[in-house]
């Protein structure tokens, strides 16, 4: 057990989940965290961007142009996120259920990955966090609500996808789910991105 005793980290334990010494954080990660949240930031303005232009454009082909860039950025935000949750489940500072590598597997499993990235994250989430000496945490836990936007827009997205292709309009509401869903995914990033690096830089 590690705890923050109001001036730094006490109590850690450099081992990661694979039982070696944990590979450091530094500047190349914090790096990578920057783009990830760069491109959900991109999201959300590509998602408001189209509801606005859902209001004065009615003509299918400019939809559908704004479907294939929202599709090539999410691919290239969900790399992004893959290789950032890799590293975080490798330097991990406590031991994980699931080995890195199944972190970023279980985005691709059919119905399992309906709630096994939402443990991952969790337990990310709370390995990272720092706890008063009675193993406390003391910040809200952002997981939930991000994934509970996430899973909306997904399966909004989808019927969304759908709809257009069937030569219709889709609901602006799909635009506005994902952009939360990309807002609050991004507060998840910066948060354990911060704490991930802090707690690196303490064992420095």
């Amino acid at each position: 057990m590690r705890w923050w005793d109001g001036q730094g980290w006490t109590g850690r334990r450099a081992i990661a989940s694979t039982g070696a010494a944990l590979p450091p954080l530094g500047p190349q990660f914090a790096r990578l965290g920057d783009l990830l949240g760069r491109l959900l930031l991109a999201n959300v303005a590509l998602s408001l961007g189209t509801v606005l232009v859902e209001r004065v454009v009615h003509r299918e082909v400019v939809f559908q142009a704004l479907a294939v860039a929202a599709i090539v950025l999410l691919l290239v935000t969900g790399a992004a996120w893959c290789a950032w949750q890799w590293r975080m489940a490798v330097s991990a500072p406590d031991r994980l259920r699931r080995e890195p590598h199944l972190h970023i597997g279980a985005w691709f499993i059919p119905l399992a990955n309906l709630w096994l990235p939402i443990q991952n994250m969790n337990e990310l989430w709370h390995a990272y966090e720092p706890h008063d000496a009675r193993g406390r945490g003391s910040s809200i836990n952002l997981v939930v609500p991000w994934w509970t936007c996430w899973l909306v827009s997904a399966v909004g997205g989808a019927l969304g996808l759908r709809t257009l292709l069937q030569g219709e309009v889709p609901d602006s509401y799909l635009g506005i789910a994902w952009g939360l869903a990309a807002v609050l995914a991004w507060f998840v990033v910066r948060r354990l991105s911060w704490r991930a690096l802090l707690y690196h830089a303490e064992l420095g």
